[in-house]
């Protein structure tokens, strides 16, 4: 597929991640960018944060996590636990 034909990734595309962060144990890399966080859309850094704050305050373990790897949509879970 040409460059131009390519269609438009809406979501928070990641820079850097570091080796021992949560971002790394999700199996996200730099470049990958997330489209929904425990079955909301993240179209911002706003809809990011605010799951982020939702997930932690309402306790939910390994939320669900989409996101795009180059042409690959992936489906998987952030590894949350709470004690």
């Amino acid at each position: 597929m040409s460059q131009q034909n390519k269609p438009i990734r809406t979501g928070v595309v990641l820079g850097r991640v570091r080796p021992d962060s949560l971002a790394a144990r999700a199996g996200l890399q730099e470049g990958d960018i997330i489209i929904r966080l425990n079955d909301k859309a993240i179209h911002n850094i706003d809809n990011l944060l605010t799951g982020l704050q939702a997930v932690a305050s309402l306790k939910v373990e390994n939320p669900d996590l989409t996101f795009w790897r180059d042409d690959r949509k992936i489906e998987g879970h952030l590894p949350v636990q709470f004690s």
